[in-house]
């Protein structure tokens, strides 16, 4: 009959049988199940040239020579090199028993208990893998977990995350569920802010200097430090009349060379007033208008109360009065208006009022302009909301000359006042709603009211 292979399993050591040679068929033992040996121990056989059962389990290549002996070529090994094995050959192979009180895992010999991260040796319950170990500490490998132990078999931690959300840092974990940041090279973190080196802060005062630190701001050099805020060397103001030079002031302004500040206004030197009557000379006035020769020049800027201004009774609170919400030259204006509110509103009901200026002289059969600065936020309409400049009862202005873009800026107005020549006069600033609606605008600001004569003749 054909000779089955025999495949042997102990402690999970499998060893395979050899092939047949080439007939497929072995002798057949005894019917006993033994086999016949002749004197010299070695099994006979039937069939010679062909594979038959020795004697020697451990014989490799048994053949059935012609004298119908199985001999074999040589003797098997079956030495595993492992230590806490038991080898032995059994018939068409090798057996490995594990010995008590070990596992032989990976081909590694373990003694009962030991353990290898959430494995424990229990030869009971395994020999040849680990029995799972559950409920202790162990290493998940993972920087970004943290209370790790073992469940079911394998390491479990809780993750968490040490991203703080700022760009200048790189962030890693502990594996103790703490964390640790690292701050990139040319850049500061100041109170929880990423700034890069040689950034300014936003007073302008202070630097970013990682050379020096890189957690505090540092102190900038030639700077200016005017209100607060401070400016590099040569910076100019916003009405571009004054610089910062921190050797010469460096906690104010410093006035450029060849500039008037006029109103809020920075004009070069020789600029003319548009009457002609005067001229930016800074050599006289650094901040106001200058005569020209035989001219003369007074300005009232409501800076110490009314200046003599006759005012109409207001309206409630709405009405002409000296108020520092805005002006050209501090720390006040004229203002019609609710200064409390914000508005001109008096609830259902049109309101007016005048403003007069004392009288004064024009000389005779010279020209004379009265100017001033206007802020107005109002109604656009010529017909409603009416400002109106007048002398004698005469309009010498209206609103209705202003384009939308005049509204809610500071301009200047002139007014011809050469028809009045060799008078006393007094200028009236008339202002009326002529309704009561749309009234919840800012109101009327005028400032520094300027009246120049004697700039040439009529």
């Amino acid at each position: 009959m054909s000779r089955s292979c025999l495949l042997v399993l102990v402690a999970a050591a499998v060893v395979a049988c050899p092939e047949p040679g080439p007939g497929g068929v072995d002798s057949a033992p005894p019917a006993d199940g033994g086999l016949a040996l002749n004197e010299a121990g070695l099994a006979l056989c039937a069939t010679p040239g062909t594979y038959c059962t020795p004697a020697d389990s451990c014989g490799l290549s048994p053949r059935c020579n012609a004298a119908g002996v199985c001999i074999t070529a040589g003797t098997r090994d079956c030495d595993d090199g492992i230590s806490c094995t038991t080898d032995r050959c059994v018939p068409g192979g090798c057996e490995h028993l594990v010995a008590s009180g070990y596992c032989l895992i990976d081909e590694m010999c373990h003694k009962k208990g030991a353990t290898v991260g959430c494995g424990r040796c229990l030869p009971e319950v395994f020999t040849t893998r680990w029995s799972p170990l559950d409920g202790v500490s162990c290493d998940d490998k993972n920087p970004c977990t943290k209370g790790d132990e073992c469940k079911q078999g394998s390491c479990v931690g809780q993750p968490y995350s040490c991203s703080d959300g700022l760009s200048c840092t790189t962030d890693s974990c502990d594996g103790l569920g703490g964390c640790k940041s690292f701050l990139l090279p040319k850049y500061c973190l100041i109170e929880k802010l990423c700034h890069s080196d040689g950034e300014v802060d936003p007073t302008g005062c202070k630097v970013c200097d990682v050379s020096v630190a890189s957690d505090q701001w540092q102190p900038r050099p030639k700077v200016c430090t005017i209100e607060g805020m401070c400016h590099v060397a040569g910076a100019t103001d916003a009405t571009g009349c004054y610089t910062c030079e921190p050797l010469h002031a460096p906690t104010t302004w410093t006035p450029l060379p060849d500039t008037c500040l006029v109103s809020q206004v920075c004009l070069k030197q020789g600029t003319s007033h548009p009457s002609g009557c005067a001229t930016c000379d800074p050599t006289v006035h650094t901040d106001q208008w200058t005569p020209v020769t035989g001219g003369s020049l007074s300005t009232e800027g409501f800076d110490s109360g009314g200046g003599g201004y006759i005012l109409s009774k207001p309206m409630g609170a709405v009405g002409w009065q000296v108020h520092g919400g805005r002006y050209t030259s501090p720390p006040s204006s004229l203002y019609y208006g609710n200064p409390v509110a914000g508005n001109y509103d008096t609830s259902g009901q049109a309101n007016s009022g005048s403003a007069t200026t004392p009288a004064f002289q024009l000389p005779a059969q010279q020209k004379a302009f009265l100017t001033f600065q206007l802020y107005m936020d109002t109604e656009t309409s010529a017909t409603f909301d009416v400002l109106q400049v007048e002398v004698e009862g005469q309009v010498l202005w209206s609103k209705a000359t202003l384009k939308v873009s005049d509204y809610r800026v500071w301009k200047q107005i002139t007014v011809d006042l050469g028809g009045f020549a060799g008078k006393s006069i007094q200028v009236v600033f008339q202002f009326d709603t002529k309704d009561d609606l749309n009234n919840q605008s800012e109101g009327v600001y005028i400032d520094d009211v300027m009246l120049l004569t004697g700039c040439g003749s009529i």
